[in-house]
């Protein structure tokens, strides 16, 4: 049995019967999906993701690209939406220093400019869009997240559907509070397992994370959460973290969305398989 990547405590295999895909082209990545669940802090992770492999194409880098919703039968944007959520939960809306991590070509951090005047904002990505049309001005592209040694420098650090395909989370969510001010928050957007089962089957990703595991995190480092939401993004986990007044830890949340999902997927298979069988049996 591993131990768990986070606390070391000890953990529960779920080796399932259901495929695992990546998240970029949707192909299968595994037949059999095996995740890993801690029994204390509720993490889940996948000890053989092939994980940034799909970020080292070409094909991912020309694909990147802004999600589009439709309301009101107007397009809007993914980036466009978490930016009015970002701007609404900060106090201060000008002269602020704004980090995003896995930033893409710079699309959030493009509508955050719109918003938050006398700003300047840094995007890191591992793959370099420096060359993007949103990296100018006072919107600058940095190559090596390592090279950041500035302490307590940001108001603002987003992490924007990049956090689960970290294999150190806590090395980086020390790195975060060491770069956060005091006064700061720090954003995390990710697809929310607990209301899209389905994402429970991205084997490319280290980490499968919910609003309880994902909070027990950044509660190790004493960072306390508050969850977002946004009725044109439901399927979306939204978290701010911020530093907390308390002095000892609380407990960690337990967390059975894992177990809830593989029972709702193998039903979800079952029935595909019924369905198949019966259509064998007519036209067969």
């Amino acid at each position: 049995m591993k131990s768990c990547l986070i606390c070391k405590s000890k953990t529960k295999k779920f080796k399932t019967k259901l495929p695992g895909f990546n998240h970029f082209n949707f192909k299968t990545e595994s037949e059999g999906l095996t995740l890993i669940k801690c029994l204390k802090c509720n993490i889940i992770f996948n000890s053989k993701t092939r994980g940034t492999l799909n970020f080292n194409s070409s094909l991912y880098k020309e694909k990147n690209n802004d999600h589009i919703f439709y309301h009101d039968r107007k397009k809007v944007y993914r980036s466009q939406i978490i930016a009015e959520i970002i701007y609404r939960q900060t106090k201060i809306k000008k002269n602020l220093n704004i980090l995003e991590i896995g930033s893409g070509k710079g699309y959030l951090l493009h509508h955050l400019n719109k918003k938050f005047q006398k700003s300047f904002f840094v995007g890191f990505d591992k793959f370099n869009y420096s060359k993007s049309k949103y990296f100018q001005k006072n919107i600058s592209f940095l190559k090596n997240f390592s090279s950041l040694l500035c302490k307590n420098h940001f108001d603002i650090i987003l992490i924007s559907h990049t956090f689960n395909y970290f294999t150190k989370p806590l090395k980086l969510i020390k790195k975060l509070k060491f770069l956060i001010k005091k006064t700061g928050k720090i954003f995390v957007i990710l697809p929310d397992i607990q209301k899209n089962p389905y994402y429970t089957l991205m084997a490319d990703q280290k980490l499968i994370l919910t609003k309880q595991s994902l909070s027990n995190l950044f509660e190790i480092y004493k960072l306390k959460a508050k969850i977002l939401s946004h009725k044109l993004v439901k399927r979306e986990l939204i978290l701010s973290f911020s530093f907390s007044k308390l002095e000892n830890s609380k407990k960690f949340n337990v967390d059975y969305t894992l177990e809830k999902n593989l029972k709702y997927l193998n039903k979800m298979k079952s029935k595909v398989l019924s369905l198949k069988t019966h259509k064998v049996a007519v036209f067969g």
